[in-house]
């Protein structure tokens, strides 16, 4: 599967409902297994966002409904980063010397 890291910021409606996040939470991650991945983990962070979760899935378009469905809730913004694995990366390497780098 791949690696997702999620960054987010609450919206208005977001921060005003603040005792309701391990809800959202737990809502999110059961949405993600029903799409065939899975929240590894969601933190709720100081500075630049207010969270950020760590997120596995069968591919870029499962993590993208899931992204969707979560901002049509209206209660976050979030950006998305596609992380790589040691092993991944090293492929990664690979494939740019292998194409001349």
């Amino acid at each position: 599967m791949a690696t997702f890291v999620v960054l987010g910021n609450w919206t208005a409606e977001g921060a005003k409902a603040y005792a309701d996040a391990p809800a959202r939470a737990r809502a999110n991650a059961e949405a993600a297994a029903a799409m065939g991945g899975r929240i590894v983990g969601t933190y709720w962070t100081l500075g630049q966002y207010d969270f950020v979760s760590i997120i596995e899935a069968p591919s870029d378009e499962a993590v993208t409904a899931g992204i969707l469905l979560n901002g049509a809730r209206g209660f976050g913004r979030t950006v998305t980063m596609r992380a790589f694995t040691t092993s991944e990366f090293e492929g990664i390497i690979g494939q740019a010397k292998a194409a001349g780098g």
